[in-house]
């Protein structure tokens, strides 16, 4: 934990910026004009009119060096219960503001940055008053979703009793970066990732795995020592072997849309976060199984590999900093060659013809047998519709659904309805 602390030195530790010094004309006007007013009539009353005269010249000096003297003396401590936090972790703030000095504190007030829910920082801080006094002001805030968070303090201000000197001290707050909820997914989900022959231990992969059949062709001089092909030789009349097919390791592509919804934060937000917890999830779950991950963050043109657990980790770490603005939809997810998982929060029907591209795209693999797997976490105020658009998908897909190759599954159309919690999204992905 690195504290916020403010002593003789307040820059020492970079939280505090240079002072700034502000003057409210209004009451500098009334204030100036009443101390002329009342020199003006300086002598005419004897020693009581030359006093009066002097009152308000050196009460406003003395406030003015009371609000500097305030500044100074008043120190404080941040202290923060964690300094990671998770999504919907509630971090305990403590701020202890201290009167350093001889003399009572002019009056303070405490700005802060609020991420959380309204209410977080909602009662003023109390400044002591006293000499030597410490007043302790505590706050929860909730880091409600995935993404990074400014906490704290952001400046300290004082001002003297006409209100016409204003000190403003501006303190960096802490940077928080909140990663996504990682979740526990059923063992099942390993079968998102293809793979062609069998994984057989103490063998590498690309050799000739004689458990795959790739092609049928005529016996040559240089094609001794194949299997040969008895059947198809009595059937047809000339020799041929069978050339089997390489081994490769299960895999999978795993493309995250990170789409620009139009939809409020409070609406938008709720599916982004699923989303992000939905991609990282499979992602631990496959580096813990040791099945490589191709992952594609909205339209980057070249995935990240994740090859193990430490590759993984080092990718979640930089979670924080995905953003949702891609408006195209990803043409990756659509590509021959490998199993896929497309994880979006893209609608599936538009508003204006009732079918957005990504429909199409999905009409258009389904018929040619190359759909990817898809998990749609739509916001809360669109799951409902979006639930019965997926419906009609997997309707079409049944209709014109050709039969898989033995040992892959069918392509898997889910929702993860982020009004019912995280566990929605483990539950979609139990095949």
């Amino acid at each position: 934990m690195r504290p916020e602390n403010r002593g003789l030195d307040p820059k020492a530790d970079g939280t505090v910026a240079g002072m700034r010094v502000g003057i409210s004309p209004g009451p500098l006007i009334l204030w100036s004009s009443l101390s002329l007013i009342l020199i003006t009539f300086d002598g005419l009353a004897g020693y009581l009119s030359e006093i009066a005269a002097l009152v308000i010249p050196i009460a406003l000096i003395c406030s003015f060096a009371h609000t500097f003297y305030s500044m100074h003396a008043c120190t404080f401590h941040q202290r923060f219960s964690t300094d990671h936090p998770l999504k919907g972790e509630t971090v305990e703030y403590e701020l202890t503001l201290v009167n350093g000095g001889m003399l009572p504190l002019g009056r303070g007030d405490c700005s802060f940055a609020d991420p959380g829910p309204l209410g977080s920082f909602s009662k003023p801080a109390e400044f002591p008053v006293r000499p030597e006094e410490t007043r302790i002001y505590a706050a929860d805030i909730r880091c409600a979703y995935r993404g990074t968070y400014n906490i704290g303090l952001t400046s300290i201000v004082f001002s003297d009793l006409f209100g016409i000197l204003r000190l403003e001290e501006p303190i960096e707050p802490r940077v928080f970066y909140v990663y996504p909820e990682l979740l526990r997914l059923d063992p099942s989900v390993e079968k998102l990732a293809a793979s062609s022959g069998r994984d057989r231990a103490g063998e590498t992969t690309g050799e000739d795995d004689p458990a795959i059949f790739e092609y049928i062709a005529p016996m040559e001089r240089d094609r001794r020592g194949k299997r040969i092909a008895w059947k198809y030789w009595a059937s047809r009349g000339f020799p041929a072997v069978i050339t089997p097919g390489r081994s490769e390791s299960a895999g999978i592509r795993i493309v995250l849309d990170l789409w620009k919804s139009a939809e409020e934060a409070d609406e938008r937000l709720p599916s982004e976060d699923a989303a992000a917890s939905a991609a990282f999830s499979v992602m631990q779950e496959m580096s813990k199984r040791n099945i490589p991950v191709e992952f594609y963050a909205g339209g980057a043109p070249s995935p990240v590999h994740v090859l193990s657990e430490s590759d993984f980790r080092a990718l979640f770490d930089q979670s924080p900093n995905l953003i949702f603005s891609e408006t195209e939809p990803p043409a990756k997810a659509f590509e021959w060659g490998q199993s896929t998982l497309l994880i979006s929060t893209r609608p599936l029907t538009a508003a204006a013809d009732g079918r957005a591209p990504l429909f199409s795209l999905f009409e258009c693999a389904i018929a040619a047998g190359n759909a990817p797997h898809l998990l749609l976490c739509p916001p809360p105020c669109r799951a409902d519709s979006e639930k019965e658009n997926l419906d009609a998908l997997e309707a079409l897909a049944e209709g014109m659904r050709s039969a898989q190759s033995e040992g892959k599954i069918r392509s898997l159309l889910r929702i993860a309805d982020s009004r019912k919690g995280t566990e929605e999204i483990a539950h979609a992905l139990r095949l």
